[in-house]
């Protein structure tokens, strides 16, 4: 038997490169890593490792074996979603890598709301660009990573990684003061500029744009600060290209002129693993994000108040576990429905079958468009006929209370 966690082990040093990376992440020796992996290697019965000078590669079996680790921590994330699904409260520790200006711009409110509406999830947050974000979201450094696209510049999607779009941010020229309002890029060819670092998506966008301007820019300063980019332009010392979210909400400190149509808007995201997406953690943080991009999304407790539902189903013939894993398989369906934010099912000791369930909807219009449909399913059809008297125990309106109502410990 393959022991899993030194399968893991062999995983990390194809992500991280070196068993010297591998040791320092996971707060080993490499000489302990090593030994790890030989064993591994007697498990397997094949050879795992070749050396290349002073470092290892995996061999093709290998590389089998840890796509064989990738599906089985995939399935292992979907059950600790599930399990953490199957709780009222949303707790425990959630890990973001956000790019500078979504740290900025988005990332505050987004732990405002979650502060208030989850007072026990601990949300730890580095600022991180997506060329490496993204590789240490496989590596399992962070549950989630708000990334960009530019256009034209798309990002390798891994397969392991799942996208959900969080909007568009338009970026616009930013004219320092000694250029004459209503300058154009093509007339910038002879002014300074600071642009992001060389081999970065966002460097290789802007330096396209300008050359389809007809020319060349002369970057004189180069930095991934976007605040150092706009103090710059503030300073009359260079052009730059600046998004939206550079603002932070505010009123733009310098004149600004439109890009060409087409080229002028880039798409933000948040991505996590396979399987991960799930987890009420990530919903509620995605949740949050979107609420500070479009406040008629917001999510807060004092939001949903009024589309909160609380109630419970009774199976019969002790066919309790039945049903739960029944409506679990319907929450994961029903979460993908717009409007549904969190639906919980809670399974109390002593009764075993009764399955107490919490849904909460943004509004009350997406919980009336929806019911058909959730209804619909092919779970809920199979859970319905194991609810006593076959029918559904209708879940209780809540009358504007809200989760506030819902008892800490339902009685059976």
């Amino acid at each position: 038997m393959l022991d899993l966690h030194r399968l893991r082990l062999l995983r990390e040093l194809k992500h991280r490169g070196t068993l010297a990376a591998v040791a320092e992440a996971l707060s080993y020796s490499p000489s302990s890593i090593s030994q790890q992996l030989s064993v591994l290697e007697k498990e397997a019965g094949v050879r795992l490792l070749e050396p290349v000078g002073r470092r290892v590669r995996l061999t093709a079996q290998a590389e089998i074996l840890v796509a064989h680790t990738e599906a089985v921590l995939e399935r292992l994330e979907r059950a600790e979603a599930d399990l953490a699904a199957s709780l009222r409260d949303i707790t425990g520790v959630l890990r973001v890598a956000a790019f500078q200006t979504a740290a900025l711009a988005l990332v505050p409110d987004a732990l405002t709301a979650l502060r208030d509406a989850h007072p026990g999830l601990r949300v730890e947050v580095a600022q991180r660009e997506p060329e490496s974000a993204l590789p240490a979201l496989l590596a399992r450094d962070f549950d989630v990573v708000v990334t960009e696209e530019y256009p034209g510049e798309p990002h390798p999607r891994p397969s392991g990684v799942e996208y959900e779009e969080l909007g568009a941010d338009e970026i616009r020229l930013a004219l320092p003061a000694a250029v004459p309002p209503g300058t154009s890029l093509p007339d910038l060819a002879d002014v300074p500029w600071v642009m992001e670092p060389a081999g970065t998506a966002a460097r290789a966008w802007a330096t396209r744009l300008c050359r389809d301007a007809g020319f060349e820019p002369d970057v004189r300063f180069e930095s991934s600060d976007l605040l150092l980019h706009l103090r710059l332009v503030e300073g009359g010392h260079a052009a730059a290209l600046l998004p939206g979210l550079v603002w932070a909400g505010g009123p733009p400190t310098v004149a600004l002129a439109p890009l060409p149509a087409g080229r002028r808007v880039r798409r933000l995201f948040t991505a996590t693993r396979r399987g991960g997406g799930a987890h009420p953690a990530v919903r509620a943080f995605r949740n949050a994000l979107a609420g500070v991009r479009d406040p008629r999304k917001r999510t807060s407790l004092e939001r949903v108040k009024n589309v909160s539902r609380y109630g419970k189903l009774v199976a019969h013939e002790g066919r309790g576990a039945e049903l739960a894993e029944l409506l679990l398989e319907a929450a994961r369906a029903l979460t993908d429905v717009p409007g549904c934010l969190l639906y919980l099912v809670n399974r109390q000791a002593g009764a075993p079958d009764t399955v107490w369930v919490t849904e909460v909807w943004r509004s009350q219009d997406d919980l009336d468009a929806s019911i058909a449909q959730v209804r619909g399913s092919e779970a809920t059809a199979k859970a319905m006929a194991l609810v006593s008297g076959a029918e559904m125990i209708e879940l209780e309106a809540l009358g504007g209370k809200g989760l506030d109502a819902a008892p800490a410990t339902p009685a059976p």
